[in-house]
């Protein structure tokens, strides 16, 4: 197993570009520690999520403005943009629900 250290980034640009240029021994480093059972920082099932490809009709004016945040967030894609947004939302949904679970 390649010992990666990560270094600390300057942008999120910067943070991608070396996540991307060291994918390979990322990917060997996972596979390996799933199979040696040494994963940490969520565990195996995080990386054992599934992903499918969806497709959604948005207004352009709605893809102008996260491709301008993307921009000054340093994400390389807007997909990437999206991702985090959507992510983000569902957590404050998540969060919702609980508070008013708690008051309940």
């Amino acid at each position: 197993m390649k010992r990666l250290v990560v270094p600390k980034f300057e942008t999120e640009a910067e943070e991608a570009q070396w996540w991307y240029d060291n994918r390979d021994a990322v990917d060997k480093n996972f596979v390996e520690a799933i199979k040696n059972g040494t994963i940490h920082r969520g565990g195996p099932a995080a990386l054992l999520r599934e992903t499918r490809m969806v497709q959604v009709r948005l207004p352009n004016t709605d893809l102008d403005r996260i491709e301008k945040l993307a921009g000054e967030k340093g994400f390389t894609s807007i997909q990437g943009c999206i991702s985090a947004l959507l992510h983000d939302a569902l957590d404050r949904e998540d969060a919702k629900k609980a508070k008013k679970r708690k008051s309940a």
